[in-house]
């Protein structure tokens, strides 16, 4: 049973290592609830249509695409770095939520949240420098130069990041844990039916360990 309460221990101190911040697909996870999973999925695809009709604009108007002035260029190529930058750290949230939770690898949330914030940063990154590049008004150019940082952010916005917010909810999680390994667990070892049966003879307190012994017959 100690282990039960190890792994949850050796999470916690990953959660505090980390500090993902979380997102609506990890909080659909975390919950567990119909109304987060709704609430992840319109989000996802509300993310997957921004970056369609981003792309189909891209398309139409490729002939606008030239050799912007000094200034434009230095602006497009700053605005493309800043935006990368912050795709990265969405990767790195990514990275470190799979960590602590290996039980979320491989679920549906994991796939969209891995387009979301891994395929969709450098999707996002190319289209700033591009927009950019086909821009001529200075202050087009001033509203388009982190305008997508919106459609990669949305599932981020969509949720409470309040520390208070997420240490109840990590706490709710854990919990649910425990309880469900537990139920999955030798009952002989917690259960109080079972310990008062025969007057507790059928086992023996191992003192050092602090632990239960049942002989065998």
């Amino acid at each position: 049973m100690w282990g039960i309460f190890s792994n949850t221990i050796e999470r916690i101190k990953r959660v505090h290592g980390c500090e993902p911040t979380l997102n609506s697909f990890n909080v659909a996870f975390l919950q567990g609830t119909e109304e987060s999973l709704k609430q992840a999925i319109f989000v996802f695809l509300t993310q997957f249509i921004m970056l369609i009709l981003t792309l189909s604009h891209i398309w139409i108007n490729r002939a606008d695409f030239h050799i912007p002035s000094l200034l434009h260029l230095a602006v497009s190529i700053c605005g493309t770095v800043v935006v990368n930058s912050m795709a990265k750290q969405s990767r790195e949230n990514f990275d470190d939520f799979a960590n602590i939770f290996p039980q979320y690898i491989g679920t549906t949330l994991y796939k969209i949240d891995a387009f979301s914030n891994i395929f969709s940063g450098f999707l996002v990154a190319i289209c700033t420098f591009l927009l950019l590049m086909m821009t001529s008004d200075n202050l087009d150019i001033v509203l388009n130069a982190t305008a997508l940082l919106f459609v990669l952010e949305l599932d981020e916005v969509m949720i409470d990041n309040s520390p208070i917010w997420v240490t109840s909810l990590y706490r709710a999680h854990f919990m649910k844990d425990i309880i469900k390994e537990l139920n999955e667990s030798d009952k002989r070892y917690w259960d109080p039916e079972y310990l008062r049966k025969d007057r507790g003879e059928h086992y023996r307190i191992h003192t050092p360990s602090c632990s239960f012994l049942f002989p065998s017959k």
